[in-house]
This record gives structure tokens, sequence and C-alpha cells, in this order.
């Protein structure tokens, strides 16, 4: 085992440890979760559940001239001068609203 498989195991062993002690919930929507440093170190190891496969309820915006627009899965990728899609890992969705998982992380 090499040390950043030692550094991963030792970070799942404490997050688990954490989760089992405390009563911490790891909730799939970013509007409800508690900013500190368990919740940094957690999905900074873990994937963050984009929610892009959601019908986005609540996103659609009518205008006074007849048209309208709603968040899309599109949002969560896109799409470089070369032709190259690349995903937006960052990006999630809650029916709160959009998050940046860095700004949530850092800005509040």
């Amino acid at each position: 085992m090499n040390n950043e498989d030692e550094l991963q195991a030792t970070i799942s062993t404490r997050i688990i440890e954490k989760v089992v002690s405390e009563n911490v919930v790891i909730s799939d929507d970013a509007a409800e979760w508690a900013i500190n440093d368990f919740t940094r170190d957690y999905y900074s190891t873990h994937k963050c559940k984009q929610n892009k496969n959601l019908d986005f309820p609540g996103t659609k915006r009518d205008y006074s001239d007849g048209t309208s627009r709603r968040l899309s899965e599109s949002l969560f990728g896109g799409k470089l001068i070369n032709g190259k899609k690349v995903p937006r890992p960052w990006l999630i969705y809650s029916v709160k609203g959009l998050y940046s998982v860095q700004l949530v992380f850092f800005l509040r």
C-alpha cells in the first residue's frame, strides 16, 4: 500500500467514525449541508451527487413575452472550442437552488 492509499484509508476511517459517533447525516441536497471541517473533508474525498437526472421542479420561469426557460441537464457539462465535451462536477442541483460546491464550502 502506498502513501496515497494509506491516506485515503485513514480519511475514510475517520469519516465513518465521525458519522457513527455524532450521528452526522450526509445529504444529497447541498442546501442541507452543515458547513464545517467534516463536511469539507467528506466532499473533498467523495463525489457530490449532482441530482442532474431530476425534472428540475421549480426552475421554470415564464416571461411576459410568452417565452419560458428552465434548467436542463445540459448545464452540467460544457463543450470546448475543439468540440471536446467536459463535465462540470462542481455544479450541483438542489430543489432550493443551483450550487457550486466551492462556493458552498467557502462563502457560507
